[in-house]
């Protein structure tokens, strides 16, 4: 049987030199919106990828640039709530004519 080992909820990142300790549940109240889904896939692709690539020290927000392929708002909060990248002007989305709905033909890729 393989065993599976839950991801903490708990996800730090640096800011100015603090450590800051974000969770799934300040996201959430962040968000405002009605896009859960898509706001937790966000959420934990964006801590696995700290949790693999950030071996010796934490990410540095102001280091930090974004290019996304996925338009949506939940993705997009999930960015701006762990990057800070969207309001410093450090996010770009890989296809801007791309419509901002979510539709049955997207994909998402990290």
């Amino acid at each position: 049987m393989a065993m599976t080992q839950l991801i903490s909820d708990i996800l730090e990142i640096l800011d100015d030199g603090q450590v800051q300790h974000l969770t799934y549940d300040n996201l959430l109240a962040f968000h405002h919106g009605h896009a859960v889904w898509r706001l937790s896939v966000g959420y934990r692709a964006m801590q696995a990828a700290g949790q693999t690539l950030s071996h010796e020290t934490l990410w540095d927000r102001k280091f930090l640039f974004i290019v996304s392929a996925h338009p949506g708002p939940g993705v997009r909060d999930a960015i701006e709530f762990v990057t800070r990248c969207v309001s410093r002007k450090q996010f770009q989305l890989l296809n801007p004519q791309q419509p901002v709905a979510c539709h049955q033909h997207m994909e998402f890729r990290w």
